[in-house]
């Protein structure tokens, strides 16, 4: 059950990027897989920022671990649920024009891998088996992205998932911050 909820965990993190990806419709191939790219590696960053930090800072916290474990995966859970209305009507895609736009909604989109970085490394997991669960969940997400216009299927669909995700997110939270 445990390692389950770590991937699903994991999971819900990837697909984050999904309506991000979805924002390069008209974009020559090569460039959409240059910003897709991007994305990747700054989600990726961002888990390994995350872990770095939680290692030096987590430890001062350590009284009230599960607690933190509940309120960060809580609180990661409620945005997603709260982002996925804004999913649905179009809003989480952006207009990437430029790369500081892509960069910075890159950036966007990977607080909360950040936040979920900083909470795993409570457990005692193998930081680079997180490292490249996650690379590979997030190029598969943005993959499915890039080649998929932002009609409304494929932005229901996410919409769904993003609610799906934060539902994931909010029992993980209880699961992980007082069960386990």
């Amino acid at each position: 059950m445990f390692a389950t909820s770590i991937v699903l965990i994991l999971f819900t993190l990837a697909f984050q990027t999904f309506p991000l990806a979805l924002g390069f419709e008209g974009k020559t191939p090569v460039k959409a897989l240059l910003y897709g790219g991007i994305i990747i590696f700054v989600q990726v960053a961002f888990l390994v920022l995350g872990l770095v930090l939680g290692d030096r800072f987590m430890h001062l916290l350590e009284a009230y671990r599960g607690t933190v474990i509940f309120v960060g995966f809580f609180l990661v859970g409620v945005r997603m649920i709260i982002d996925s209305f804004k999913v649905r009507r179009g809003e989480r895609t952006y207009s990437l024009d430029t790369n500081l736009q892509l960069i910075l909604a890159a950036v966007a989109q990977s607080i909360n891998t950040f936040l979920a970085g900083m909470i795993l490394v409570n457990f005692a997991l193998d930081r680079q088996w997180l490292t490249i669960v996650l690379f590979l969940l997030t190029l598969v997400s943005t993959g499915f992205g890039l080649f998929l216009k932002p009609t409304k299927l494929p932005l229901a669909a996410a919409s769904l998932l993003f609610a799906i995700g934060g539902l994931i997110m909010i029992f993980s939270s209880v699961y992980l911050g007082f069960i386990h």
